[in-house]
Formats: C-alpha cells, structure tokens, sequence
C-alpha cells in the first residue's frame, strides 16, 4: 500500500524511531530526577530553616566571626518553636559534586593501602548546628564552647570515616589528622551520616570541627533552625532577629532544606524539562506524519476500498486493513528506536558511568503511550475509508 510512497514510509519511520529514542531519553531524565528529589540526605527535611549570611561582605574576619556567632545564636534561640539552632561556615547542600574534592585523610601509625586516597569533606560549626540538621549523635559528644581553651583540636567524624578507619575499635578518642592542619585531631564525637555537600555523593566521609578552634576559616554563615512547626512561618521573625543581632550583616537567602535541595537540582530539573518537551514534541509531529501517511494512501486506494465493500466486505474489516498498515510502521519504528535507544544508553554510560538510565517499567510505558497515540492517529483516516459509499465511488468512475 506504501509502493507509491516509500520516501513518506522512510520518513514515517525515522521520525517515530526517533520519538522512541527522545521518549525513552526523557522518561531517564524524569526518573532520575524524582530519584535524586526523594533520596534520603540523613538530614531533616521538614522542620529546618536555613538563614545564609555573608560576614565577609560586612568586613568581618576570624575572632569578630566567631563572636558574630554566638551573638546569632544566642538571639535566634530565644524565637518561639525553634529546638535549636547552629551555625556553619560552609553550610549544608552547597551544590559540589566532586567526588574528589575535600581534604585527604589518615590515621596516624596506619598506613593506606597503596594508590588509595582517602578525602573527607569538612565545615566548621557550633554547638547545635548537626543537632539542628537533624544528625545524630551517635557516640561521644558535640562541639563546645570550652573547646577553644582544649590543648589540641577536636573534631565531629562520620559514620563513613569511622567504617573506613575504625571499624573495629571505638574511634572516642584517637587521633586522626586532615590535609592542611598542623596537628592531629582528637575525635570527640561520631554523627550519622548525610549527604551533607550534594544530593549527588556517594562520599559521605565528613568531619565538622569546632568554629573556635578555626576561627581563621570562618568566611561564610549558614545558620540552621530546627523548629517544631513549619519552618517557614518562622522566616520573617528569624529575618528581623538577625537583623537586630548584626544590623550590618547581608542576608543572602533565607529557605528550607527543600529549597537548597531544588537549588541543587536546578540544572537537572531543566534537563528533564527540555528532553520532556523534545520527546513530546518528536512524538506529536510522527503522529501527525503518520497521520499525513494513511490519509494520503487510504485516499488513493478509494477505488479499491469502494470495489471490497461493493463484493461485501465488511466495514470492519476496511478499518483493519488501514489499521494493519498503521500497525506495522509504529512497529517498525518503536523496534529501530528501541534498538538505538539501547545503544545509546549504552555508549553514554561508557563515557559517563552516571548516566541516567530508564529502568524496564519506565522503558515498556513509554513504548505503550506512543504507540497507543499512533495507532490512534491511524484510526481516522481507517474510519474514514470504512465510510466510503462503495456505489457512489464507482458510479463516479
């Protein structure tokens, strides 16, 4: 039925394969995206309200930092329904996707296994601060105020670094020492883990050190308020308290974990947008060309379609026959695309081993819905054919 067309079939063809392909791309991208949305960051999602300051810009450096610390906490405990509050220099969910940045590791007296290099992510924080995310405090303590007067410099390590170090003895204690510092740390204390930098780490390795102690490295201000409500029906009062408590301090943002985390996310969110709009649009326009298609070839065979229904055939049985044809280019085209698609996916995880890739259910609905709207674009011009009034058409010839 296609002899007199076989550019248009070719074309049909192509541009359903390519639907699959950018359909297929698309539902990956959605799929990861809710994926990495609702992944478990170990922090608090629903009860913390995140305030982000700039000392810097105010002219503030080292011990005015940390005293610009105490002084926020102390005003912004005082707020009605806020269970507590810190501070950090970094701040929590700040977007780095490097798995190799951060600081190297080691344990004194322990050597590393050769050509394996051990990196943990660091922040400098107050009393309250992981308490406030929404951490737990699994063994030992948390920071103090009294650790400034200590002999020696304390640090907060994760669950990761105490696998990884100290997997059969209690870390409470010992000493472990981090690129760039000048002595070992004791460790004082063990907090579950979080994806503290990026919903995107695998490296959960932290250490959070006492803000006295560093006071040389406090450049930036996150402070985190735990509440026992909304967080958000706190953000004005919190506003206006830090306000009073530093009158010359630019506030940045003020939000909650789940707007750091869509911040995070926002190159995602507008991937998946395009490749969504991409993969409807491409499978709209093969719709409409195979639409175009049947419409033209069910027209040229009027003659045909009159002389079956004159001999007795059955309406029906006309609309399968154009339903066939339809049938067999949406098959032909979801099997191409789905072959390229998998080849695709798998010369991109080649490349890039964190690829988004759909997963079978994803992949099976995708195919269903396009070809479900295909072969609904096929069924007008089949119903159109079996409406044909067989003695007038060949009257008319």
């Amino acid at each position: 039925p296609f002899a007199r067309v076989p550019g248009g079939r070719a074309l049909v063809i192509a541009q359903l394969s390519l639907s699959v392909v950018l359909g297929i791309g698309a539902a990956a991208f959605v799929q990861a995206l809710r994926s990495l949305e609702d992944r478990d960051l170990g922090l608090d999602r629903e009860h913390v309200l995140l305030l982000w300051a700039s000392p810097r810009q105010a002219g503030m450096l080292g011990d005015r930092v940390a005293a610009l610390y105490d002084t926020v906490r102390a005003r912004l405990a005082l707020l009605p329904d806020v269970v507590e509050v810190g501070v950090a220099s970094g701040g929590v969910l700040d977007g780095g996707r490097s798995e190799d940045s951060g600081q190297r590791v080691s344990v004194p007296g322990r050597a590393a296994p050769p050509g394996e290099i051990f990196r943990a992510n660091s922040d400098v924080v107050t009393p309250g601060y992981l308490g406030a995310l929404g951490l737990r405090l699994l063994q030992g303590r948390d920071v103090a105020v009294s650790d400034s007067g200590m002999p020696h410099h304390v640090a907060i390590i994760s669950e990761s670094v105490v696998r990884r170090f100290f997997p059969d003895v209690d870390p409470i204690g010992r000493l472990i020492t981090f690129e760039g510092s000048s002595a070992p740390h004791e460790i004082v204390g063990v907090v579950s883990d979080a994806r503290y930098r990026s919903p995107f780490a695998t490296n959960r390795m932290m250490f959070y050190v006492p803000y006295h102690q560093e006071a040389g490295h406090l450049y930036g201000m996150c402070i985190a308020l735990r509440t026992s409500g909304g967080p958000l029906r706190l953000a004005r009062q919190a506003r206006e308290a830090l306000r009073e408590a530093a009158p010359d301090l630019p506030v940045l943002r003020v939000g909650t974990v789940e707007d750091q985390i869509a911040d995070v996310l926002a190159p995602e969110r507008m991937m998946a947008s395009l490749s969504l709009f991409f993969g409807v649009t491409a499978a709209l326009l093969a719709c409409l060309g195979l639409y175009a298609l049947l419409a033209y070839t069910t027209r040229n065979r009027t003659n045909e379609i009159a002389l079956r229904l004159a001999l007795g055939s059955s309406r029906i049985r006309v609309m399968r026959m154009v339903l066939r044809d339809c049938l067999r280019l949406v098959v032909t085209g979801v099997a191409i695309g789905l072959a390229a698609a998998t080849g695709a996916a798998r010369a991109a995880r080649s490349v890039l081993p964190d690829a988004p890739a759909a997963d079978l259910p994803v992949v099976t609905v995708t195919i269903l819905l396009l070809s479900a709207v295909a072969l609904l674009a096929g069924l007008l011009p089949a119903w159109r054919g079996s409406r044909l009034e067989p003695m007038a058409v060949l009257r008319s010839e």
